[in-house]
């Protein structure tokens, strides 16, 4: 991938995700590097779970989030470099 689209994915991901997802996406993508592509998900307990929904539905209660109307245009705002084929419906 070329620069620019690394750095339109980047800026995506900061305009879309809260700070803690940021944070699990970043530490997830370091062990992932780390074992050359070898790394699992590592599971999670119920309470790690609970506690990750909690803390999602309190960002949403204080504003923070982006919603899908705005995803949607960022996405149509990205420049693409590689045309992806169309499906065909069957």
């Amino acid at each position: 991938m070329s620069t620019s689209t690394l750095t339109g994915l980047r800026d995506f991901l900061y305009g879309t995700l809260t700070p803690s997802n940021l944070v699990w996406l970043g530490t997830q993508l370091t062990e992932y590097g780390k074992n050359k592509g070898t790394a699992s998900l590592r599971s999670s307990s119920k309470e790690e779970l609970i506690a990750r929904e909690e803390e999602g539905r309190k960002h949403i209660a204080e504003g923070h989030y982006v919603s899908i109307e705005d995803v949607l245009e960022k996405l149509d705002k990205m420049p693409t470099e590689v045309s992806t084929p169309q499906r065909e419906v069957v």
